[in-house]
């Protein structure tokens, strides 16, 4: 591998171009691995070589979801010195449900000659997440666990979902827009929070970043969740200076899940009238606004349901007996605030404001009920409030109509009604209650010559000190100069790569940090080298970060001698 990217560091550096006769063009398609993990994403690679075709964006696949990711250019040169041109188209692809699925074959047009790859078989597995030696070997995953597999309808079942990137301190954040779990079964709640630790998975450290959440089923039956997505931001692997520094890059990645089966049970037969949908465990606490009312006058009830369990989808308490002609009810109005899971179970309290009017004198509230389902017991359980003594008056002046005495003249025996009153506003008046202080008039007039004399003075003197300060910075900025443009440079980063004998993570770090370097010193670059460049760059990526090689062996004198002699063919400035 090293001497193919020594030959083409070598071709592309050259002045002169090895120039063959035309080579045969081909069409070849192939997959990074032929069995991928549901909701993780595979790599498909289409090939042109000595040649060019357009290819779709999409590939239409029965399972799959094949997308373009763009193409990239690599020139080669074959034993009897002719060129060979290789155009690499990349897709790629990913399946929701295990199974084995075929990427069908692609037709392309390559110098007015029809070429057909050959189909590929996938397989899709279901991700497990107790593997953890497969776990072990790769960068980063997902993960779901839920706090229970078998529930009731509307029951609240905690679940959270896990982020794991290989090395220490590698995730910066959780990013909500990239992270998703969907069922049309289910109801997921919003996620609140995330925590970031870290866990030994085989033998290697990896940062884990968990959100939590709630979870309830609308529908009975058997049903599987996921694989859902978790995006978080990430230490990218390709940064030359790991995580530590402020010159870490970073990445947003995407990780798929594993899937979870469920088992929803339906809500048992026989559920009492005042059932409202509650699943859980509640109590409930009833306070009215007044006891001491008129006859119409509103009181407004509020109802405190606490507990743990689904509060979403329960109603307000309800009278425990028929009201109708004694109360008259409005609509009520719902709050909720849920805490933090705990022992499986949602910590929570439910709020209800309403509004109830008594149309006929009575000595209480009447009792409410509030019936919900306890998923422990597996039963209906009802609180009942005790009544609650009121004292209502009756107005004998409210809800009359005013009328004026009849008149004493015989000619009529009409009622005439009373006359609107005008409302006046002089009842209120500010009484000044301090003696006022009078000010003598300030004479005006234009300002004499000293004015201007001293406003000169001031001007000249503001400027004076301004410039003085301005005059300061510039010779600092300039002292300062030299040391702020004293930056690593390729041919000094050279100096600091290792020979023979150096563990393979100091070296390969020294070789990536050069060729970063050499890539901002030649911005227009060909693309050919810029090409090549980038091949070893990624060869030291997936040497450094791609879990395989041992970090800490030694490199050898062989390979310390193939990447010193790719740098030294590079230019220096």
């Amino acid at each position: 591998m090293c001497f193919r990217i020594v030959t083409l560091l070598l071709l592309c550096l050259s002045p002169i171009q090895l120039i063959g006769q035309e080579k045969e063009s081909s069409i070849t398609a192939q997959v990074l691995s032929n069995k991928v993990a549901a909701g993780e994403i595979g790599v498909l690679m289409v090939k042109i070589r000595n040649g060019d075709a357009s290819l779709p964006e999409r590939i239409e696949t029965e399972g799959l979801d094949i997308l373009s990711t763009g193409q990239s250019v690599s020139m080669s040169v074959d034993a009897l010195g002719g060129q060979i041109m290789d155009v690499t188209y990349s897709y790629r692809f990913r399946g929701e449900k295990p199974g084995t699925y075929t990427i069908p074959s692609l037709t392309a047009t390559i110098r007015g000659k029809e070429y057909t790859t050959n189909p590929i078989e996938v397989t899709i597995v279901k991700l497990d997440p107790n593997d953890h030696a497969s776990n072990a070997t790769k960068q980063y995953f997902g993960k779901l666990q839920v706090s229970k597999t078998e529930a009731y309808v509307n029951e609240a079942v905690p679940f959270q979902m896990a982020a794991y990137v290989r090395g220490k301190n590698a995730i910066v954040k959780v990013i909500a827009p990239l992270t998703e779990i969907k069922h049309d079964n289910f109801v997921f709640q919003p996620f609140q929070r995330w925590d970031t630790s870290g866990e030994e998975v085989g033998n290697n450290y990896f940062s884990v970043s968990t959100i939590q959440s709630t979870l309830f089923a609308l529908k009975p039956g058997e049903h599987e969740i996921g694989p859902a997505q978790i995006g978080v931001e990430a230490i990218a692997s390709s940064s030359t200076f790991g995580g530590f520094g402020i010159f870490q890059r970073t990445a947003n990645r995407e990780l798929a899940t594993n899937t979870v089966r469920m088992k929803i049970k339906p809500l048992p037969d026989g559920a009492p009238a005042s059932f409202t949908g509650g699943v859980g465990d509640f109590e409930m606490n009833i306070t009215p606004s007044t006891t001491q009312l008129n006859l119409g006058d509103p009181v407004s009830m509020e109802f405190e349901i606490t507990g743990a369990g689904n509060f979403t989808t329960m109603s307000a308490p309800s009278f425990a007996s028929l009201q109708k002609g004694i109360w008259k009810t409005y609509e009520p109005s719902k709050e909720v605030s849920e805490g933090d899971s705990a022992n499986g179970s949602v910590e929570g309290k439910a709020t209800f404001s309403q509004v109830i009017i008594p149309e006929k004198k009575t000595d209480s509230i009447p009792a409410f009920e509030f019936t919900f389902f306890n998923p422990t017991t597996g039963s209906y359980v009802t609180r009942t409030s005790d009544p609650i003594p009121i004292s209502v008056n009756v107005d004998s002046g409210s809800g009359q109509s005013v009328a004026i005495p009849k008149p004493t003249s015989p000619q009529s025996s009409t009622d005439y009604p009373a006359e609107s009153p005008s409302p006046e506003f002089n009842d209120v008046l500010y009484i000044r209650t301090t003696t006022p202080q009078w000010l003598s008039q300030v004479p005006s007039g234009a300002p004499g010559i000293l004015f201007y004399v001293v406003q000169t003075i001031l001007s000249i003197a503001f400027c004076t000190v301004v410039g003085f300060g301005v005059s300061r910075m510039v010779r600092k900025y300039q002292s300062e100069k030299p040391s702020r443009d004293a930056v690593l440079t390729f041919r000094q980063s050279l100096k600091n790569v290792p020979g023979a004998g150096s563990s393979k993570k100091e070296f390969f770090q020294a070789v990536a940090t050069s060729l970063l370097l050499w890539k901002k010193e030649h911005p227009k670059a060909p693309g050919e080298v810029n090409e090549v460049i980038d091949r070893v760059s990624e060869k030291c990526e997936s040497i450094l970060y791609g879990g395989v090689e041992e970090l800490e062996s030694r490199i050898s004198a062989m390979e310390a001698a193939e990447y010193h002699s790719i740098l030294s063919k590079l230019p220096r400035r």
